[in-house]
This record gives C-alpha cells, structure tokens and sequence, in this order.
C-alpha cells in the first residue's frame, strides 16, 4: 500500500505522517493503524451526536446484499466515470477518497478496475461507522481505511483528486476545503423510484426519493441515471431492509411473510459528477 501524507491530525490539524504502523504529527499526536490496515481518527467531540454509523446488523446485511453484485451496475458506472478522471489526470500520485465507504465495496471495486487497467491511485476509504471500516479494511489491504466523520474530514487541504460519495451524508465546505482544482466528486444519490416495491410495504404512503443535488461551487460536468429490476429472493430483501434506514426509521416492522412476497425490487440511482474549477 503506498500512502502520501495527506491525512491530518484531528487534535492539531497538523499533517500526519505514516511510519510502518503508526500515524504521527509533529506534535507527538498518534494514531494506531490496525492489522487490518485502518485507522482510527474520529474524536468524541467530533461526531455529530451519539450516532456512531452503521450497527452490526447494518453491516453485515450491507456486506451479504452487495457481495451478491445486486449493485454492481452502479459499481461499473463509479468506475467508468472515476476511471476517466485517473486516466485525464497529470496527477501523481493520483488521490481518491471514498466519503462514507461504508463496508467497501464500491471502493474494493474500483481499486481491482484500476489495477486491471495498469492505473495507479493512492486510494482512502473513510467512514463514521468503525464497525463498517473492520469489515472495508479486512477485504483489501491495498486501501488505507479512516475512521472519520465527513463533516470534519482528517484529510490536508487541496489533497483529493477525486471523492467518491454513495449515498453517504456530507458538507458541501469539507468536500471543496479537500478537492483540488480541477478534482471532482463522483456522487451518487437514490432516484426517484429506488426501492419503490419495499417503501410500499413499509408506508401507507410512500414518497418518492427527492434527487435534488445540494453541492455548491462545484460545476456539472456529467450526470445519468440506471434504473433496473432486481430479482431477489427472501433473504436479500431482509439484508435490503436492515442495511437501508428504514429499518430504525419507520414505525411499521413488516412480518417475514411481507417481505418474502417480494420477488423483484427497482433499484435506481442519479450519477453526477461535478469539477471543481
């Protein structure tokens, strides 16, 4: 694993430095990195609230739906699009982070594209959930993993060629602090009709995903969107229920039977990626 120093403390904001198994600032702040190859770099002062990211149960139900390749169009579309800014870049080493990586498989995903492709990229994935960074970090060792919260990301300033963003809640600030000119942001939003057939379950009245975009100060340069049926059976729509937020934000606790009856599921994301002038 090759990594630059542009990972900072989160006591002094001062760059941190990666010696063997150990990240350290000038002033003697340091970090372990696990045997697994993450880090731990979120202070208790910094989360938001006591939310700390995914449960076990979230996780281990993200990492058996996706590892099924359900997703895996979305995957190929990350890539393509990442892959094009790698490729157009004079960037070396080339620096891409994943903001809210989750259990790492769009970012495992695109280090294997990469590797095929003869690329190279220095390569991060960050998220708030230290459950869901152990399972990212024991699938690919190449990738240096961050315990970190995306609203006080614990990277330098203009340091990221490009940000991968799935999902994953984020501050607009944060994103340009870290981006450098010309770098862009691979984001990925639900669209309208995402998981139409279980929010019918789930809501007397569902509504549909609103796909507007909140980045600022970033320029539009492509956007798309993949909509396709999944077929699915019972135990991919019990792993889609408890990775998703609906499984601690609605009131209703649907029977096995609800969701068994579930054959098929639409899964549908906006792609956009935006440049940083």
């Amino acid at each position: 694993m090759e990594v630059s120093d542009i990972i900072k403390c989160p006591v002094c904001d001062n760059e941190l430095f990666l010696e063997e198994k150990l990240c350290r600032c000038k002033n003697n702040h340091s970090y372990d990195v696990s045997k697994t190859n993450y880090v731990n770099l979120i202070l208790a002062n910094q989360k938001k609230s006591t939310f700390s990211g995914d449960t076990s149960q979230s996780v281990y139900a993200r990492d058996k739906f996706l590892a099924r390749g359900h997703y895996k169009r979305l995957s190929d579309c990350i890539n393509r699009h990442t892959m094009n800014a790698v490729e157009s870049s004079d960037s070396t080493p080339f620096c891409i982070l994943d903001m809210g990586c989750g259990v790492g498989y769009y970012v495992d995903m695109l280090h294997q594209e990469i590797e095929y492709g003869g690329l190279s990229a220095t390569i991060y994935g960050m998220d708030i959930s230290k459950k869901a960074v152990k399972c990212a970090a024991s699938k690919n060792k190449h990738i240096l993993f961050i315990v970190g919260n995306s609203f006080r990301i614990p990277l330098m300033p203009k340091s990221v060629d490009c940000i991968l963003n799935v999902f994953a809640p984020f501050s607009a600030d944060e994103v340009n602090r870290i981006l450098k000119t010309n770098g862009v942001v691979v984001s990925v939003k639900p669209g309208i009709r995402h998981l139409i057939e279980l929010k019918n379950i789930l809501y007397n009245s569902p509504r549909c995903h609103d796909a507007t975009e909140t980045y600022h100060e970033l320029n539009l340069i492509d956007k798309c969107q993949i909509e396709y049926s999944i077929n699915v059976n019972e135990e991919d729509v019990s792993n889609l229920y408890f990775m998703t937020p609906y499984s601690w934000t609605t009131q209703k606790n649907p029977s096995k039977e609800e969701l068994a009856c579930l054959t098929h599921i639409t899964a549908s994301f906006v792609v956009c990626v935006y440049q940083k002038p």
